[in-house]
């Protein structure tokens, strides 16, 4: 009768390749040892345990080393659809690299956070990988600084707290090169559209730094500074997709009243897709062409809309798999000093931005 692949043990693997225990431990681990092991015994060892179909015991070896192999990631339901998942996905693989597994855990309200936040405590979880939500000025920020003192690992996106590893797109330079691409291009009535909390540094850390990031630019080109932000949709029982979708909706209303007696920039800066397609959608709307009449440039690719409902647009598109690999790198090789992370991202040309001073 065969072993079962579910108690198949090292000793079953070593028995089989005629070797020890310790030989097929280190070539199943991939360690470096002091046992020397041939290229040929490594390669008989790892055929023998092909074919009794061994799968290493992540239990056993978890509470031989004090470990579980289990990494937390908390994240918000309704926030960037298209970038949320690519984290995911990013967040995945990098465990499965290092050979761990992950626990995702969705939140939409800060009382789920704060409940995911304590069950990972609870499932003593090797680190903890969090994208926090931040309503209005309220946040978990206090909840999450009391769990770092047990000495969990801790790696926020997004975001940072003082003494807790952070990883953030680099915005400040995104919305700056932005700015400085329309002005080159001959746009002369540049505008930061963007969210609320875009002049608090903790409640929006993302469009604090957008925001000067276009300061910069604008007061250096000597031009006049224009923002406008509008108001956030509040959550809703519903899909991502659909609360994204809605989202546009209401932002795009919220564009219409606000240029009913205005005049429409020629270029904008927005901080998400989601905005300007908004914008974009208001100006087509009122007769005006894309990127003719008015260039836009996203600062991040939360939401994608096909082609025949708005042209392709022009971002710098979040590199979430950079991200996801230096959280998980953070959370496995915790920093001694913890620090803010910036990541750059790549200027994605589109036709929604247009030189208006090409032939």
């Amino acid at each position: 009768m065969g072993v079962s692949s579910s108690t198949v043990s090292i000793n079953d693997v070593a028995a089989r390749a005629n070797v020890s225990k310790g030989v097929v431990s280190v070539v199943l681990s991939g360690k470096q040892s002091s046992i020397r092991v041939s290229e040929a015994m490594r390669e008989r060892v790892l055929k023998v345990a092909e074919e009794l179909r061994y799968r290493p015991n992540v239990l056993a070896r978890g509470l031989s080393e004090r470990k579980s192999y289990l990494l937390a990631f908390i994240c918000g339901t309704h926030a960037n659809i298209g970038i949320s998942t690519r984290m995911v996905q990013s967040i995945q693989q990098a465990c499965a690299d290092a050979g761990y597994s992950l626990v995702i855990y969705p939140a939409s309200t800060l009382e789920m956070e704060r409940e995911h936040l304590e069950a990972a405590r609870e499932r003593l979880v090797d680190g903890i990988i969090i994208s926090p939500l931040v309503l209005g000025k309220a946040s978990n920020r206090r909840h999450i600084e009391e769990i770092t003192k047990d000495n969990v690992p801790f790696v926020q996106i997004g975001s940072h707290c003082d003494g807790i590893t952070g990883i953030i797109r680099d915005g400040e330079t995104i919305s700056r090169q932005a700015t400085e691409k329309l002005i080159l291009d001959g746009r002369k009535n540049i505008l930061f559209f963007t969210y609320p909390n875009y002049k608090d540094p903790v409640a929006g850390p993302m469009s604090w730094l957008e925001y000067c990031g276009y300061k910069t630019a604008i007061e250096q080109a000597g031009l006049p500074q224009a923002v406008h932000f509008v108001n956030v949709r509040g959550q809703q029982e519903c899909s991502a997709a659909a609360y994204k979708s809605s989202s546009i909706e209401y932002y795009l209303e919220q564009c219409v009243r606000h240029f009913a007696k205005r005049d429409f920039p020629d270029g904008c800066v927005a901080s998400s897709n989601s905005l300007a397609y908004a914008i974009g959608i208001s100006a087509l709307q009122r007769g005006l062409n894309i990127p003719e009449n008015l260039s836009i440039i996203s600062c991040s690719d939360d939401y994608l809309l096909p082609e025949f409902v708005f042209p392709s647009l022009a971002v710098f598109p979040t590199d979430a798999t950079e991200i996801g690999r230096l959280a998980v790198h953070f959370c496995l090789h915790p920093e001694k000093d913890a620090k803010l992370h910036f990541i750059s991202q790549s200027f994605q040309n589109a036709k929604s931005f247009q030189s208006i001073t090409s032939p």
